[in-house]
This record gives C-alpha cells, sequence and structure tokens, in this order.
C-alpha cells in the first residue's frame, strides 16, 4: 500500500512539474530528484517494518518467543503464527539489486544481529511444533529453529484441511511454507574459562 501511495503522489507532482513553465534544466533536475528519491524508498521498505515481516524466517534462527493466533471463523481469520527470533546465520542475502544498491540512499534501520517479529502461516502441524518449543522457553531452555524451505513459497497453492471441507482449496501462500519449519534445543551456552593467578 505505501509504494502504491508513494507511486501516485510522484506520478502527480511529475505531472505538474512536466506541465509548468520553467526552464526544462531545473525541471529535469526535479524529476530526476523524485526518481532517485522513489527507487531509495522501494529499496528501504522492507527494513522499515516496525510489524511482523511477512519475509521468511531466516534458515537458522534463535527463537525467543512465539505467539499462536488460531483461525477464527467468526471473523474469517485464517491465523497466524508470530515467531520472534534472531538470525544465526547469513545476515546479508544477495539479490539482483546488488551492484545498483550502492548508487541510492539506503533507509536501512534494522540491525540483522537484533530480535525480529515474524509471521508464519498457520498450520495445526506448526501449532503442536510452536506449542512445543513455547513450552521449552517458558521453562529457561534455548530454542532454534531451522526454515528448510526458505524462498521457496508460492503465491498461490492446494490446502491441505482435514476439516469438513477437506482439501483441495485455493489458498494465499508465503515466502516461507510453515510446514518447512522445525524447532530444536540449543546446546547450553559455554561460559569463558576462569581466569586464575
Amino acid at each position: 500500500m505505501i509504494p502504491f501511495i508513494f507511486f501516485i503522489l510522484s506520478s502527480l507532482l511529475l505531472w505538474l512539474i512536466i506541465g509548468a513553465k520553467g526552464h526544462w534544466l531545473f525541471k529535469a533536475g526535479v524529476i530526476s530528484f523524485v526518481l532517485y528519491f522513489c527507487i531509495s524508498v522501494g529499496l528501504s521498505l522492507s527494513s522499515l517494518l516496525g510489524w511482523p515481516a511477512d519475509q521468511p524466517l531466516p534458515e537458522e534462527f534463535k527463537v525467543h518467543w512465539i505467539q499462536i493466533k488460531e483461525p477464527n471463523k467468526r471473523t474469517g481469520s485464517a491465523g497466524s503464527i508470530y515467531v520472534w527470533a534472531t538470525s544465526l546465520g547469513e545476515y546479508y542475502k544477495e539479490d539482483g539489486w546488488d551492484g545498483w544498491r550502492r548508487m541510492f540512499v539506503f533507509f536501512k534501520n534494522y540491525d540483522p544481529t537484533e530480535p525480529r517479529a515474524y509471521r508464519v502461516n498457520y498450520s495445526k502441524e506448526m501449532h503442536k511444533r510452536a506449542e512445543g518449543a513455547l513450552g521449552k522457553i517458558m521453562q529457561g531452555e534455548s530454542v532454534g529453529g531451522k526454515n528448510k524451505g526458505k524462498g521457496k513459497g508460492e503465491g498461490e497453492g492446494k490446502g491441505k484441511g482435514t476439516g469438513k471441507n477437506g482439501g483441495g482449496k485455493k489458498g494465499g501462500g508465503s515466502l516461507s511454507k510453515s510446514d518447512d519449519i522445525i524447532f530444536h534445543d540449543l546446546p547450553p551456552a559455554r561460559l569463558p574459562d576462569k581466569v586464575t593467578r
């Protein structure tokens, strides 16, 4: 929604500048600045998200907390599982914009070494896994996770429902399928050796 609104406002500004009287060098400068700023904001949006990200969980992560929101037929909510996690693997993933990114302002305020909230699609299997992991966290144990399906999501997919309506329904996909996420125990933190003189 934000990129669409920004695109509309930028288009209106460019339309006014192009139609206004004035020297063409000034118009060219304003048009170039608006286009430059549009691309900069577009490349920065993912790191400005304050709410749970719909981006996939990292391939390896440490779980700090989990909240389960079950489906609600009354409200029509499909349900979600929220995972607050920190990446344990690579913090940076190359994409097609790597060479061009250095030419634009990047409004980055996200430190990948800090915890981040992620939204995962709800499923009964994922619910069981999440409850088990949350129980261990509440007992003071360290819990990690692996996202085996990172980046392999689909826009639409077949549902695996086991209710009265059965499977085979179209459903919204996501970048990470919830069934590909597993939780496991992390080894206890190793304390540094005691220094004696």
